[in-house]
C-alpha cells in the first residue's frame, strides 16, 4: 500500500489553507469595522488575522512560480501569453462582477470620475494611493492589484533567470535561482525601508517582495530540495500540528506586543512585513512539505471554503460595511461592538455570495481559460516531492 499523499491530497490541503486564509481577513475586517470593543486583548488578537493576506501572497508565490522553475531546472518553458490569459480569467471576471454590481447598483466604491473609474477597471489603484486614501473601488483589490502584477512580473524573471543560468549544467542552476531569490527579498526590505511613511510606496509590488520570494523560494525547494534542508522539510511535513500551533503562537505574540490601533508604517512596513511572511511561510511550508494524508485542513468543509475563498474575499467587506454596518447594532463598548451578531450576518452571506460567485462565474471563466490557454508544464503544480529520497 501507498501512503504517500496523492496530488489531491495536495490539491486539498492547498484548497485547505486558503479556507484559513480568507477566514483570518473576514476576522480583521470585523474587528476593524466594530465599533468600540471593552476586550481590547481580543480586538487586538482579531487584529491580527490581516496576516491571512500574506498568508495568500506566500502561497501566490509558491503555485505560480512552480511551473517557472521546473521549467528553469529541466530546460522547458511557460509561454507568457497564455500563462496571463489563464491568470486573468481566474481573477478579473469575478472582480469585474463585483465592482460594477457593487459600485452601480450600491454606490459603493467612491468612483466619481471616468479617471477613478479607470484605475478601478484595471486595477491600478495601487500606483496613485487611491486605493488607500479614497479606498476606491473594492477596498481589499489592492492586493488583487499586487497579485496581477506579481503574475506580470514572474514571467519576466523568469525570462531573465534563464538567461543566465541557460549555460550552466543542471547541478549549478539550483545556486543561482536561490541568489536571485534572496536578491528579491533583499531589494524588498530595503524597499520597505525607504518607503516609510509614503503611500504610494507601500502599496506596490516590491514591498512585498519578501511574502512572494518566500513563496518562490518554497517552489524551489519542491521541484529540487536542497540536500540540507530534507531533514528540516520532513520534520516539518511531519509535524505540521505543531507548526500551525508555532503560527498561532507568533500572532497572539504580536497582539501582545502591538495593540491596535496601529500607525500606517506599523500595518505596511517592514515589521508588520517581517512578521506576517514568516506567519505565511509556515503556513505554507507546512502544507505543502506535509508527508501525510490531508488530515482537517484538507478535510471537505475547509476545502470547500477555500474553493469559494476568492468570491468570499471579494465580497465580505462590502457587506460589513454596506449591509451590516456597526451602527445597526449598537455602540457601546461594553456589547464588543455586538461583532458576534454582526458575524452571524456577515459569515453565512459572504458564503452564499462567495459560492454563488464560483459556479456563476468563477469555474466557468476558469474552464474557458485553461482552454484558451492550455499550460506547457503539465503536472507541476501539486506533483509529490519524494523528500526521503
Amino acid at each position: 500500500m501507498n501512503d504517500w499523499p496523492t496530488a489531491d491530497d495536495r490539491s486539498r490541503r492547498v484548497d485547505g489553507l486558503r479556507g484559513i486564509a480568507v477566514a483570518l481577513v473576514v476576522v480583521y475586517h470585523l474587528a476593524i469595522n466594530a465599533a468600540p470593543m471593552s476586550m481590547t486583548w481580543l480586538r487586538d488578537l482579531m487584529f491580527q488575522g490581516r496576516a491571512g493576506v500574506w498568508v495568500f501572497f506566500v502561497l501566490s508565490g509558491y503555485l505560480i512560480f512552480l511551473p517557472f522553475v521546473s521549467g528553469l531546472l529541466t530546460g522547458t518553458t511557460v509561454p507568457t501569453i497564455p500563462f496571463l490569459v489563464r491568470r486573468a480569467a481566474r481573477i478579473y471576471p469575478a472582480y469585474l462582477v463585483t465592482l460594477l454590481v457593487l459600485a452601480i447598483g450600491f454606490g459603493y466604491g467612491n468612483l466619481h470620475s471616468v479617471g477613478e473609474w479607470v484605475q478601478a477597471l484595471t486595477l491600478t489603484q495601487n500606483w496613485t494611493g487611491a486605493a488607500y486614501e479614497r479606498q476606491l473601488g473594492v477596498q481589499q483589490a489592492w492586493s488583487l492589484a499586487l497579485e496581477m502584477n506579481f503574475y506580470l512580473f514572474v514571467p519576466a524573471f523568469a525570462a531573465a533567470l534563464t538567461m543566465w543560468t541557460r549555460r550552466l549544467d543542471a547541478a549549478a542552476r539550483p545556486v543561482r535561482i536561490w541568489i536571485a531569490l534572496g536578491a528579491l527579498v533583499v531589494v524588498g526590505f530595503g524597499w520597505q525601508l525607504g518607503a516609510r511613511g509614503t503611500i504610494v510606496g507601500l502599496f506596490v509590488l516590491p514591498n512585498y517582495f519578501p511574502a512572494f520570494g518566500a513563496g518562490m523560494a518554497l517552489a524551489l525547494t519542491a521541484v529540487q530540495p536542497p540536500v540540507r534542508l530534507r531533514a528540516i522539510m520532513d520534520g516539518v511535513g511531519r509535524y505540521r500540528g505543531w507548526c500551525w500551533l508555532a503560527a498561532a503562537g507568533l500572532l497572539a505574540l504580536r497582539a501582545w506586543v502591538f495593540t491596535a490601533p496601529e500607525g500606517f508604517d506599523a500595518k505596511q512596513g517592514p515589521e508588520a512585513q517581517a512578521w506576517f511572511s514568516v506567519f505565511g511561510v509556515v503556513l505554507v511550508a507546512a502544507t505543502v512539505w506535509s508527508l501525510d494524508r490531508p488530515g482537517v485542513i484538507g478535510g471537505r468543509a475547509l476545502a470547500w471554503l477555500g474553493t469559494i475563498s476568492y468570491g468570499v474575499f471579494l465580497w465580505h467587506l462590502a457587506i460589513v460595511q454596506t449591509w451590516a454596518p456597526s451602527d445597526w447594532f449598537g455602540t457601546d463598548p461594553t456589547l464588543d461592538g455586538n461583532i458576534l451578531v454582526r458575524a452571524a450576518l456577515v459569515v453565512p452571506c459572504s458564503i452564499a455570495i462567495g459560492a454563488a460567485s464560483w459556479f456563476l462565474v468563477e469555474r466557468r471563466c476558469i474552464a474557458w481559460g485553461r482552454r484558451v490557454g492550455r499550460p506547457a508544464v503539465t503536472g507541476s503544480e501539486h506533483r509529490p516531492i519524494d523528500l526521503r529520497r
